[in-house]
Protein backbone atom coordinates (compact mmCIF):
# COMPACT_ATOMS: atom_id res chain seq x y z
CA UNK A 1 0.00 0.00 0.00
CA UNK A 2 2.05 3.49 -1.36
CA UNK A 3 -0.59 5.68 1.22
CA UNK A 4 1.02 3.50 3.81
CA UNK A 5 4.55 3.76 3.02
CA UNK A 6 3.74 7.33 2.42
CA UNK A 7 2.61 8.15 6.04
CA UNK A 8 5.86 6.27 7.03
CA UNK A 9 8.41 8.66 5.36
CA UNK A 10 6.59 11.61 6.30
CA UNK A 11 6.80 10.17 9.77
CA UNK A 12 10.71 9.57 9.82
CA UNK A 13 11.13 13.18 7.79
CA UNK A 14 8.60 14.52 10.22
CA UNK A 15 10.51 12.45 13.56
CA UNK A 16 14.05 13.73 11.84
CA UNK A 17 13.46 17.64 12.08
CA UNK A 18 11.48 17.51 15.94
CA UNK A 19 15.04 16.09 16.70
CA UNK A 20 16.65 18.90 14.99
CA UNK A 21 14.64 21.09 16.83
CA UNK A 22 14.71 19.25 20.35
CA UNK A 23 18.15 18.94 19.94
CA UNK A 24 18.59 22.76 18.96
CA UNK A 25 16.25 24.33 22.01
CA UNK A 26 17.97 22.13 24.53
CA UNK A 27 21.53 21.30 23.51
CA UNK A 28 22.62 24.59 25.21
CA UNK A 29 21.22 23.69 28.85
CA UNK A 30 22.58 20.16 28.94
CA UNK A 31 26.38 21.89 28.24
CA UNK A 32 25.86 24.37 30.52
CA UNK A 33 24.88 21.67 33.16
CA UNK A 34 27.52 18.83 32.23
CA UNK A 35 29.90 21.80 32.43
CA UNK A 36 28.29 22.90 36.22
CA UNK A 37 28.38 18.38 37.00
CA UNK A 38 32.31 18.56 35.79
CA UNK A 39 33.38 21.68 37.70
CA UNK A 40 35.89 21.09 40.98
CA UNK A 41 36.07 24.46 42.95
CA UNK A 42 40.45 24.67 43.32
CA UNK A 43 40.06 26.99 46.20
CA UNK A 44 38.53 25.22 49.62
CA UNK A 45 34.97 24.77 50.17
CA UNK A 46 33.34 27.27 51.94
CA UNK A 47 30.27 26.62 54.29
CA UNK A 48 27.43 28.73 55.46
CA UNK A 49 26.07 29.99 58.99
CA UNK A 50 23.25 32.41 60.21
CA UNK A 51 24.85 35.32 62.08
CA UNK A 52 23.11 34.56 65.07
CA UNK A 53 25.56 31.28 65.21
CA UNK A 54 28.61 32.09 64.49
CA UNK A 55 31.64 31.90 66.38
CA UNK A 56 35.38 33.43 66.21
CA UNK A 57 35.63 36.85 64.78
CA UNK A 58 34.88 38.39 61.54
CA UNK A 59 37.79 39.34 59.30
CA UNK A 60 39.77 35.86 60.48
CA UNK A 61 37.78 33.15 60.91
CA UNK A 62 34.74 34.61 58.95
CA UNK A 63 33.59 36.61 56.64
CA UNK A 64 29.76 38.18 56.05
CA UNK A 65 28.75 38.60 53.02
CA UNK A 66 24.70 39.61 51.78
CA UNK A 67 25.48 38.32 47.73
CA UNK A 68 23.40 35.18 49.06
CA UNK A 69 20.92 36.98 50.93
CA UNK A 70 21.45 39.12 54.41
CA UNK A 71 21.98 36.04 56.78
CA UNK A 72 24.90 34.67 55.50
CA UNK A 73 28.33 34.35 56.91
CA UNK A 74 31.01 31.76 55.58
CA UNK A 75 33.49 29.68 56.95
CA UNK A 76 36.75 28.10 55.21
CA UNK A 77 36.16 24.11 56.01
CA UNK A 78 39.39 24.06 58.02
CA UNK A 79 38.48 27.21 60.15
CA UNK A 80 34.91 25.82 60.20
CA UNK A 81 36.49 22.08 61.37
CA UNK A 82 38.48 23.78 64.36
CA UNK A 83 35.15 26.21 65.72
CA UNK A 84 32.59 23.61 65.38
CA UNK A 85 33.52 20.36 66.40
CA UNK A 86 30.80 19.17 67.04
CA UNK A 87 30.80 18.50 63.13
CA UNK A 88 33.80 16.51 63.01
CA UNK A 89 32.04 13.15 62.35
CA UNK A 90 30.95 14.36 58.84
CA UNK A 91 32.51 14.28 55.73
CA UNK A 92 32.87 17.44 53.27
CA UNK A 93 29.66 16.32 51.49
CA UNK A 94 27.20 15.77 54.41
CA UNK A 95 28.59 19.02 56.54
CA UNK A 96 27.60 20.94 53.24
CA UNK A 97 24.15 19.59 52.70
CA UNK A 98 23.68 20.15 55.79
CA UNK A 99 25.01 23.79 56.61
CA UNK A 100 23.11 25.54 53.19
CA UNK A 101 19.81 24.52 54.21
CA UNK A 102 20.59 25.63 57.97
CA UNK A 103 21.38 29.01 56.87
CA UNK A 104 18.30 29.29 54.97
CA UNK A 105 20.39 28.79 51.24
CA UNK A 106 18.67 26.99 48.37
CA UNK A 107 21.45 24.91 46.27
CA UNK A 108 20.91 23.56 42.62
CA UNK A 109 23.27 20.99 42.41
CA UNK A 110 24.22 19.81 38.78
CA UNK A 111 22.11 17.09 37.76
CA UNK A 112 22.73 16.30 33.71
CA UNK A 113 21.86 12.90 33.29
CA UNK A 114 18.35 13.51 34.78
CA UNK A 115 18.35 16.80 32.36
CA UNK A 116 19.12 14.59 29.21
CA UNK A 117 16.81 11.67 30.24
CA UNK A 118 13.91 14.59 30.36
CA UNK A 119 14.62 16.11 26.89
CA UNK A 120 14.82 12.40 25.62
CA UNK A 121 11.34 11.86 26.58
CA UNK A 122 10.15 14.88 24.98
CA UNK A 123 11.65 13.99 21.93
CA UNK A 124 10.59 10.91 21.44
CA UNK A 125 7.19 11.63 23.28
CA UNK A 126 5.81 13.05 19.78
CA UNK A 127 6.57 10.75 17.54
CA UNK A 128 5.71 7.44 19.21
CA UNK A 129 2.15 9.47 19.82
CA UNK A 130 2.28 9.91 16.21
CA UNK A 131 3.10 6.79 15.17
CA UNK A 132 0.38 5.13 17.14
CA UNK A 133 -1.88 7.44 16.17
CA UNK A 134 -1.24 6.76 12.14
CA UNK A 135 -1.35 3.08 13.26
CA UNK A 136 -4.83 3.15 14.90
CA UNK A 137 -6.39 6.03 11.74
CA UNK A 138 -4.70 3.01 9.23
CA UNK A 139 -6.77 0.31 11.84
CA UNK A 140 -9.78 2.12 11.61
CA UNK A 141 -9.29 2.76 8.05
CA UNK A 142 -8.98 -0.84 7.14
CA UNK A 143 -12.38 -2.25 9.23
CA UNK A 144 -14.35 0.05 6.91
CA UNK A 145 -12.90 -1.09 3.66
CA UNK A 146 -14.66 -4.02 1.41
CA UNK A 147 -13.26 -7.06 1.23
CA UNK A 148 -11.88 -7.50 -2.15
Amino acid sequence: MNLRRGLYRLLAVFTLLWFIFVGSMFFGVLQKEFVKASLNFPGEILLPMQPSQVRGSEGADYTCDSAEGPNACWYRLSTFRILFPEYKDLGEKELSDKMYPAAGIERHPAEPWQMLWRVLLVALALPVLLLILGELVAWIYRGFRGKS
